[in-house]
């Protein structure tokens, strides 16, 4: 497309209109394709805020409608939209893992220790910060000092149905839930600090955020 350059006797509204002549179809066709990318943006960004993000690592391999059903019974449990993006919202990866390695074969073997890793990764890193563990990974969590204790959450100390830093599934309504059942009943609920190795979060941005997961966490466990 040759450019357009004002006439040197060409007012500027008269170099407009010649302009629109000319080259409209251009450029509507233009600023529909970046209107496009704006609202693909928007909506993309806004997709990306989720209220909890859930992790669960244990034995049993979660289905896909399993995950539905949490990701649904979680959100039920939600009494606002915490983040402010205009809707409750939930997300849950799985790690299917298991600390009983003994007798399986090299290619499994290979297959499981891959799965640790990526478990150490995401414990470390991880955006994930809402945890459902199978009791021995909950006791490995417990000891790398990561999860936020039953106190600092609740403000005090609940009933014999909770541990030291989380709340056993068949203790609280919600592992009754869709989804929630499906989970080996011991099956526990933890919370994670937020930030990690590498996070780009402020000291103050954290914090906003643990105590944005704490009541997130309540809420599910009401």
């Amino acid at each position: 497309m040759a450019e357009v350059y004002p006439h040197p006797k060409m007012n500027f509204p008269k170099w407009v209109e010649n302009f629109w002549y000319h080259y409209r179809w251009q450029f509507l066709f233009a600023l529909a394709v970046v209107a496009f990318i704006a609202i693909a943006a928007v909506q993309s960004f806004i997709q990306k805020k989720i209220d909890a993000s859930i992790l669960y690592v244990g034995p049993v391999a979660v289905s896909d409608q399993t995950c539905h059903d949490i990701v649904a019974s979680a959100e039920e449990k939600f009494t606002r939209d915490y983040d402010g993006s205009g809707r409750k919202s939930a997300d849950i990866r799985t790690i299917h893992l298991s600390t009983e390695l003994d007798g399986l074969s090299p290619k499994k073997r290979a297959e499981a220790d891959k799965r640790f890793t990526q478990y150490v990764d995401e414990i470390l890193s991880g955006e994930d910060c809402f945890l459902l563990v199978s009791p021995s990974f909950y006791e490995d969590l417990d000891q790398k000092g990561v999860l936020m204790s039953v106190y600092e959450i609740f403000g005090a100390w609940r009933g014999d149905e909770a541990i030291l830093c989380g709340i056993p599934l068949n203790t609280i309504p919600l592992g009754a839930s869709p989804g929630f059942r499906d989970l080996p009943p011991d099956t526990v609920l933890c919370l994670r600090y937020a930030g990690g190795v590498g996070t780009k979060l402020s000291e103050n941005e954290i914090e906003e955020k643990n105590l944005l997961n704490a009541a997130i966490f309540r809420d599910l466990c009401s």
